[in-house]
């Protein structure tokens, strides 16, 4: 049996079974973490051989109390619904305050703060977010951009929605610690009148295979009228999910310590009626 602690409570025993030397096994065990801060998860293994020493294993994981996520709105002008922050915000945390441009009362897992891109350059605290995302910035400052490259290598996450605004010519050339950030490189805006839509076959994203029965998610009926053609996959670069027409819809890739993931097309009212799928 394997037998985890986490902090003074023990979860209920796995058993392993009989492994042959060489053979590795996989076990996973769920447990919702009830207090946020530092919490020691011991993991013991009752295999009585000749070398308990590595029978045990400790590590000290960094529980939140909710995610702060930084959105870069590269299309703030206008109401609420028509920016390129707006939806993906609401979807975060679904509140009127944050509508009204207010930090929401409830407590929520996500925590957003939307940010209009040409204050980014006042931001002192970015490493504050745990997740940043772009959505339709046309182009970071240089001096910003070398810092939000460093920010994903040291650990943080970037999304990038690269909508109808984004500049290819700066998304390709933005380079930082690890290469390139941008899993794929940008090409031309692809307009298509009667739209594709992502398909749910395709989606190998671990984000995006809850979504995969087309029965439990509308999301395959989303309409996308316009996104953006891509170069071949960089190095370590992979596509988590395409449309109907075989275009990549999110491709990812590792980036030092954090992950970076480029969408093709944004999420506002601007590239089709994704926004109106539940």
């Amino acid at each position: 049996p394997l037998q985890v602690l986490v902090g003074e409570e023990a979860l209920a025993p796995v058993a392993v079974g009989q492994l042959a030397p060489g053979q590795e096994e996989t076990l996973e065990v769920r447990h919702l973490f009830k207090e946020a801060g530092p919490t020691v998860v011991k993991a013991m293994l009752d295999s009585s051989d000749d070398l308990p020493v590595d029978d045990v294993q400790e590590l000290v994981v960094a529980v939140k109390k909710r995610l702060p996520v930084l959105l870069v709105d590269g299309n703030p002008s206008g109401g609420f619904f028509e920016r390129a922050a707006g939806f993906t915000a609401l979807a975060l945390a679904p509140s009127a305050e944050l509508v009204a441009g207010n930090k929401p009362e409830e407590n929520y897992l996500m925590e957003p703060t939307v940010l209009p891109a040409p204050e980014i350059t006042t931001l002192d605290d970015l490493e504050a977010y745990g997740v940043l995302v772009l959505a339709d910035v046309v182009r970071l400052p240089a001096r910003t951009a070398e810092r939000v490259a460093s920010y994903v290598a040291n650990g943080g996450g970037l999304l990038i929605l690269a909508g109808i605004r984004a500049d290819g010519g700066f998304y390709n050339g933005w380079e930082g610690p690890d290469g390139a950030v941008c899993p794929v490189g940008l090409r031309d805006l692809e307009a298509d009148p009667e739209g594709v839509h992502p398909a749910p076959a395709t989606f190998d994203h671990e984000t995006l295979v809850l979504f995969k029965d087309e029965r439990a998610s509308d999301l395959g009926q989303a309409r996308i009228s316009s996104f953006r053609r891509v170069t071949p996959d960089r190095a370590g670069s992979s596509v988590g999910a395409r449309y109907t027409n075989g275009e990549p819809f999110l491709v990812g890739r590792n980036y030092g310590k954090g992950r970076v993931l480029l969408t093709t097309s944004g999420f506002d009212i601007r590239t089709g009626n994704l926004t109106t799928r539940q």
